[in-house]
């Protein structure tokens, strides 16, 4: 019966499995006509001050729900994968859509009514942020950059579609027809197409945190599998000395039994999904390289806001769509050239060094602002293009560190995208109800090029280009490989020109699995399972993943258990991670012997 419930909606989702990865551009394209108040602002308007009230809350909302979200983790997962409540998600959206309409001064002119819509609308759009998260999540990097490229064009092409058919209009000089559909639309179409198909396994794509060192058996895997029980692989480990990694040896923190579910502050860190769905995830990767990299992108947004809200706020609603307008056409002509070059040329993308220009380029603009007004509409312009081109790098660089390094979507895009949420509102604020007085006092000079040092302080000494080496181990940046546009659009990652991808290779964690379940003479479907199991995933996340029903993951659990001879997912976790340190090791070693039978480098005789 579960399985039939979204029969439409399955094989929609099977039939173009990519269609998905479009809900980023349908958000986006009911973001951008929300914060342009083309759709909902009335022309009595004089000025944008109610389009900075929605950024404001619908940004400070947004940012509390996706920061929270790391610390309620079995609440968020278990939202995330559920359908129903995705397009409840929407509802609420839908609902808070209406609101503002109706607080509109040929309506109710209500404060309430308008503050209340836009917390909602906050608050759904950070759902739909992590749920994007998980979906980009699980994309090699030549998909993910065309699918965010085609979202784009796709955002530009809805946005001229809804400006150019407001049909009629309710009230005179109030908003159009056609923009109060679209308001209260657009976010139910969001969460119904990123619904579409089985939950991601991205969701959960992460090998699981450390453990303590009880729980790192160092004997061969065979012998811990027909061993009597965890107690003697216990004590195995004991009596082998297995040792913990030292946490700046390895770049990823393993903390002691105490501390196994919480970081060092109490807190979850980012790493990679819990054991069980209400426990707290382990840091894979030194905590101070996330936070430097935080601190940058909530610099960036703090400056890009602070500098849109005063000019938004400042000018007539009509100067802030034609500004819109232009933002989106030049950035559909952008795209359209971006996806030619990804397409046809484009072997290796560095987003270090596309990172390191937006940041330069947002500074120089900063110091060019007291000596024109900040009015001066090529500006703005520039510097909102800015924004939305940073704004990709940084969904970009948030899913590839979590593909990459198997980290967990909800801690990387709930504190990622939460922190780049925060500086957007203080910046709105900033910009709002001082900046004004700033200029006042003719002191503008003196801010702008604190700002615009702060911003390069931060790329240069805070997180430098260098540091993205880190965030990609074993690769300089990331990479998109020459591909063809057909896989990637439809969700289907295929080898480019036949040769064997090394983005395909499976992952240590993933082959430590199949080495588990090969030597436990598991079947396919055991298999499968057992990497969901290692991954995190809920018994409910498995059943809707596989389209199984909850008793039949379970049964598959028992009988997984009763191979491995192991009583729980913490002992499982235990075992494929030993497996996967135990290959490594070889692989070490395998490679030092190579290495020291090279033969010597030949001697020239004199002359």
């Amino acid at each position: 019966m579960n399985k039939n419930k979204w029969s439409i909606s399955n094989a929609l989702g099977t039939l173009w499995p990519g269609m998905r990865y479009l809900g980023f551009g349908i958000l986006n394209t009911w973001t951008y006509l929300a914060n342009s108040g083309a759709i909902w602002i009335s022309d009595i308007e004089s000025n944008g001050i109610n389009m900075s009230n929605l950024y404001l809350f619908t940004t400070a909302s947004a940012a509390v729900l996706l920061l929270l979200a790391p610390f309620l983790r079995g609440r968020s997962q278990r939202v995330l994968d559920s359908r129903p409540a995705l397009l409840c998600c929407g509802l609420v959206a839908m609902a808070g859509a209406f609101l503002v309409i109706l607080a509109g001064p040929y309506y109710l002119t209500s404060r309430i009514l308008s503050r209340a819509g836009y917390i909602m609308i906050g608050l759904a759009s950070a759902v739909f942020t992590l749920r994007l998260g998980q979906l980009y999540s699980e994309l090699r990097p030549r998909a993910l950059l065309l699918n965010i490229l085609l979202s784009e064009l796709l955002c530009g092409l809805l946005f001229f579609f809804v400006l150019g058919n407001p049909l009629f209009y309710p009230v005179a000089g109030g908003p159009s027809f056609g923009g109060i559909a679209a308001f209260m639309l657009l976010p139910l179409a969001v969460a119904y197409v990123i619904s579409l198909g089985p939950a991601p396994a991205a969701s959960a794509a992460a090998p699981i945190g450390a453990v303590s060192a009880e729980d790192h058996p160092s004997t061969p895997l065979a012998d811990r599998i027909m061993a009597a029980g965890p107690a003697s692989r216990t004590a195995a480990s004991q009596a082998s000395g297995a040792q913990v990694p030292d946490a700046q040896a390895s770049g990823r923190p393993v903390p002691n039994a105490q501390a196994s579910a919480l970081g060092a502050s109490g807190a979850p860190a980012l790493g990679a999904p819990a054991l069980d769905a209400q426990a707290s995830p382990m840091p894979m990767m030194p905590r101070s390289l996330f936070a430097k990299f935080f601190i940058t992108i909530m610099v960036f947004s703090f400056s890009n806001s602070l500098i849109r809200s005063s000019f938004i706020s400042l000018s007539p609603p009509s100067d802030t769509w034609v500004n819109s307008s232009m933002t989106t056409f030049f950035l559909m002509l952008l795209t359209v050239a971006v996806l030619l070059l990804a397409i046809r040329f484009l072997h290796r993308f560095t987003l270090g060094k596309l990172y390191l220009l937006l940041m330069v380029v947002l500074a120089l603009l900063l110091g060019l602002i007291p000596f024109i007004q900040i009015s001066n509409a090529p500006i703005t312009i520039a510097v909102t293009v800015t924004a939305r081109v940073f704004d990709y790098v940084v969904w970009l660089l948030l899913a590839s560190v979590v593909r990459e390094n198997r980290l967990s979507p909800l801690n990387v895009f709930g504190f990622g995208r939460g922190l780049f949420a925060v500086g957007g509102a203080i910046g709105c604020y900033i910009g709002v109800n001082f900046l004004p007085g700033i200029a006042e006092a003719s002191l503008e000079p003196l801010f702008y090029g604190a700002l615009a040092f702060l911003l390069l302080a931060s790329t240069t000494l805070v997180f430098s280009e260098k540091d993205f080496d880190r965030l990609f181990p074993g690769k300089s940046d990331i990479g998109f490989e020459k591909a063809g546009v057909a896989g990637a659009v439809a969700g289907i990652e295929t080898e480019p020109d036949g040769k064997a991808d090394k983005a395909a290779e499976p992952h240590p964690w993933l082959s430590a699995c199949r080495s588990v379940g090969l030597t436990a003479a598991l079947s396919s479907r055991e298999q499968e399972i057992l990497e969901l199991l290692s991954r995190g995933r809920t018994p409910e996340g498995i059943a809707q993943h596989l389209f199984l029903s909850k008793n039949t993951v379970r049964s598959h659990t028992h009988a997984i258990y009763n191979k491995l001879n192991i009583h729980s997912r913490q002992e499982l976790v235990a075992l494929v991670e030993a497996e996967r340190d135990r290959r490594s090791a070889q692989g070490n070693a395998h490679s030092a012997q190579k290495g020291s039978e090279a033969p010597p480098p030949r001697s020239h005789p004199a002359h």
